[in-house]
């Protein structure tokens, strides 16, 4: 039982609550303050994606293509300003550099933005080197030796006179282009090319002449990039001199100028390219593997192969080179000043188109002989020796002596 103060306290607190209940139902309620809204920003529509990723490459295609054709003339337009006003003059005849190399640095600008032209490039196009295939107008490949009687009796006087120089050891190749009869000691074996290796740098030079990749009067610059010691004088030349193709072409054959050797395979692009072109030859054991000069000798090559080389000079066809271009380098290799190893073995007035080759450890000499009858043979002579032995020397003289003798009176 609660008590009589119990009862009153608990209506109490039921009155209380009640009346907070009532109140907080029927009391008005008390006006909100509006709040303003926040403006929001507009989005816009999304729009739908136009074009195709193969529209896209084209347009970055065109936008590269146009940035390589300009953005390195507004270069070399802004390095002409640092090339001095003399040298511009000097250089405004020469297809590779025009205002854009420096012939006391050797540096072209063109070469700085495009490493590679120094190498690869065979055309001029606006004074700019560029790569391009080339017109081959006449057949690549040479035509092969065709080989008939084998002169057996030469080439037992070759292997007796063997004999006599026995710290020699010697390829020997002879071939009439007349009959094919021909005599070979050791002709397939691989020997250090010397500077023989030089013809076919001659020929290739007039196989890009005649696809106009650059003509005979092109001229080219001596930088210090070129100067090679060795053979020929043109070591000694000063820098910024000019000389056309035809006249480095001379001097490399004439005088087996190594510093005109290097800026042909150069004009002509590499090592490289004049692999390339023995290989399209149909040449398959000559190789250029080093700059001239080739000390060491690794640059080879076999005396068949010279002789096929030289046949494809002067083949009455002209299958290989035109008439003026096997002209022009009849004209240059009949007047090579070294006449001390063939060409000594030979009556005086006897004609003789050749190329020599000399590193001390090998001699060698390679050409074409005009009898007087009007037959022609081809004879290529190496002699592996003792460093500069004389013995080479006087082999090749006695080996020219009998091969003349024995096709004059075969014929």
């Amino acid at each position: 039982m609660y008590s009589r103060n119990a009862v009153r306290q608990d209506n109490y607190y039921n009155y209380k609550y009640e009346n907070l209940y009532y109140n907080a139902v029927t009391a008005p309620a008390k006006p909100q303050k509006e709040r303003k809204a926040k403006p929001q920003p507009m989005s816009r529509p999304k729009r739908k994606k136009k074009g195709s990723l193969v529209g896209k490459t084209i347009v970055c295609g065109l936008l590269a293509g146009i940035g390589y054709l300009f953005v390195p003339t507004a270069y070399q337009m802004f390095a002409s300003n640092f090339v001095p006003a003399e040298v511009n003059n000097v250089a405004s005849d020469n297809n590779i550099c025009s205002n854009n190399f420096d012939v006391q640095s050797g540096i072209n600008y063109n070469e700085l933005i495009n490493p590679t032209l120094s190498y690869t490039s065979n055309y001029t196009f606006l004074n700019n080197r560029i790569q391009c295939p080339a017109n081959e107008g006449k057949k690549a490949k040479m035509s092969p030796l065709k080989y008939g009687d084998r002169m057996t009796d030469l080439e037992g006087q070759l292997k007796a006179l063997n004999s006599k120089y026995s710290n020699i050891k010697p390829s020997v190749f002879v071939w009439s282009i007349d009959n094919h009869s021909y005599a070979s000691i050791n002709s397939k074996t691989v020997y250090p090319a010397a500077s023989i290796i030089k013809l076919p740098v001659l020929i290739q030079l007039y196989k890009a002449i005649e696809s106009e990749q650059f003509a005979p009067n092109d001229r080219m610059y001596l930088t210090e990039y070129y100067r090679s010691s060795g053979s020929g004088s043109m070591q000694y030349s000063q820098a910024g001199n000019s000389y056309s193709v035809r006249d480095l072409a001379k001097v490399m054959i004439q005088d087996s100028d190594n510093t005109a050797t290097n800026m042909l395979m150069s004009k002509l692009g590499s090592m490289n390219d004049i692999n390339a072109a023995l290989k399209s030859w149909g040449i398959k054991h000559t190789h250029v593997q080093t700059w001239l000069p080739d000390l060491t000798g690794t640059n080879y090559t076999t005396a068949e192969d010279m002789a096929q080389m030289l046949y494809n000079i002067n083949d009455d066809n002209n299958s290989f080179l035109n008439v003026t271009s096997s002209s022009d380098i009849v004209d240059i290799m009949g007047k090579v000043k070294n006449v001390n190893l063939i060409k000594a073995g030979l009556p005086d007035g006897v004609p003789f188109i050749h190329k020599t080759g000399d590193i001390g450890t090998m001699l060698g000499d390679a050409g074409i002989v005009y009898l007087p009858s009007g037959q022609r043979y081809v004879i290529v002579v190496l002699a592996l020796r003792p460093h500069n032995n004389p013995n080479g020397k006087l082999y090749i003289q006695e080996v020219s002596r009998i091969v003349y003798n024995y096709m004059s009176n075969r014929i």
